[in-house]
């Protein structure tokens, strides 16, 4: 007897998170409340986790959200690589 290989993958979506990530770096204004719902657990994938955390801690620090302060952060954290580069957050 055949055994079937069962998908342990936990469900995710990839475009989901994309969209969180991208209407937060557009309007900073939504942070409040997404922070307020969303956690990091919330994201599935790895670089979008890495991201979360990073527009999390600028808005912690009071510091403008947008592309070139999340960019300038990942930079210099020397993480912005590990994540796929400008390619990784442009998407």
């Amino acid at each position: 007897m055949k055994r079937k290989k069962i998908n342990l993958t936990l469900p995710n979506n990839f475009l989901a998170e994309q969209i969180i990530l991208g209407s937060l770096i557009l309007d900073s204004n939504l942070a409040p409340k997404i922070f307020q719902e969303l956690t990091v657990e919330t994201f599935y994938i790895a670089e979008h986790k890495i991201i979360f955390q990073s527009i999390k801690k600028l808005y912690q620090s009071n510091q403008i959200i947008n592309f070139l302060t999340v960019l300038s952060f990942l930079e210099k954290k020397n993480i912005l690589l590990s994540i796929g580069g400008t390619k990784c957050l442009t998407s």
